[in-house]
């Protein structure tokens, strides 16, 4: 049940260009380029997700959240880190229909990041 409103999620920018910056020793032109790797890499793994959800397979789930947590978490994109952490508890939990709207959520934000990233 989405609200008509912004959620607050998308009203800051996706990426923590500070905590970015941490991770690539200061290097913003190195940073710039993981970020783009993310946004390609980003689509088949949302992908995988969706067809877990269709299918309940809860460990395919699991693994690429788990692939997606830290590589947001490095980027500084702290927003998909946390969404992607919840959905690996989800699998853990076994509940990968209550992850549907998180991986909608996520998919959102990779937009969001991409119109960040050419604004730049």
């Amino acid at each position: 049940m989405m609200s008509d409103t912004v959620p607050e999620v998308f009203e800051t920018p996706v990426l923590d260009t500070s905590a970015g910056l941490l991770s690539t020793g200061g290097d913003p032109e190195l940073l710039n380029e993981l970020v783009l790797l993310f946004i390609q890499m980003v689509p088949a793994q949302l992908a995988t997700m969706k067809e877990a959800v269709a299918t309940s397979d809860s460990t395919s789930m699991r693994r690429e959240a788990h692939s997606l947590k830290g590589a947001a978490g490095a980027l500084g994109a702290v927003k998909i880190r946390k969404l992607a952490e919840d959905i690996e508890v989800l699998a853990d939990q076994g509940d990968v229909e209550t992850a549907q709207p998180l991986v909608e959520t996520i998919e959102r934000l990779i937009t969001q990041l991409k119109q960040e990233n050419t604004a730049d």
